[in-house]
C-alpha cells in the first residue's frame, strides 16, 4: 500500500517514519520540498518525496499533515486525481495562535474538506493526538498511539 503524506511538520514526519517502519511505502510533499526531502531522510528505507500531484495520482491513502488552512491551496491543483482516494484529516482548524477554532462549531473541519473535495473520501483521525505526546518514535512507549494503529488494509474497491 502507498501511503501519501502532504505536509512535513512534526505531525507528517512522525506518521510516516512510523508506516515507513511498519513496511508501508510513503511519499512525502510539501510546499517547501525541501522539508520533504528531509521527511523522506528522517524516515528511511524506501520513502521519497515528490510533487503534489504525483503524491495524490500514486497514493492509496493520503494523509493531511499540513494547516488546516492551507489545505484547499494545497489540493487544488490535483483535484482531477482526488476521486475516490482517501482523505485522512489530520488537522485541527484552529487560529494562527492556536487559541480558538475557526470552525468546528457547528461542522468539522473534515466536513469542510469534504464539501470542497466531494469525489474524495475524506476520513478524520488523529485530531487529539498531538506530535509531542502521541507520536514519538515506534519503539517509544505512548498511551495515546500505539502500533495497531496504523495497521491499514487496502480499500475494497479498485481504482
Amino acid at each position: 500500500m502507498q501511503v501519501g503524506i502532504i505536509g512535513c511538520g512534526k505531525v507528517g514526519s512522525a506518521l510516516g517514519a512510523w508506516f515507513t517502519e511498519a513496511g508501508y511505502s510513503v511519499s512525502f510533499t510539501s510546499r517547501n520540498q525541501t522539508h520533504a526531502v528531509e521527511a523522506a531522510r528522517f524516515s528511511g528505507l524506501d520513502a521519497k518525496s515528490t510533487s503534489t500531484a504525483t503524491l495524490i495520482r500514486e497514493s492509496d491513502v493520503i494523509f493531511l499533515t499540513l494547516p488546516f488552512g492551507e489545505v484547499s491551496n494545497a489540493l487544488e491543483a490535483a483535484r482531477e486525481h482526488l476521486v475516490r482516494k482517501i482523505l485522512v484529516d489530520v488537522t485541527n482548524p484552529i487560529s494562527p495562535d492556536h487559541r480558538e477554532l475557526v470552525i468546528g462549531h457547528t461542522h468539522s473541519g473534515a466536513e469542510d474538506i469534504a464539501r470542497r473535495f466531494p469525489t474524495a473520501i475524506v476520513v478524520k483521525a488523529f485530531n487529539a493526538v498531538f506530535a509531542e505526546g502521541g507520536l514519538k518514535s515506534m519503539d517509544a512507549p505512548s498511551p495515546f498511539f500505539s502500533r495497531e494503529m496504523i495497521r491499514m488494509q487496502r480499500p475494497p474497491f479498485g481504482r
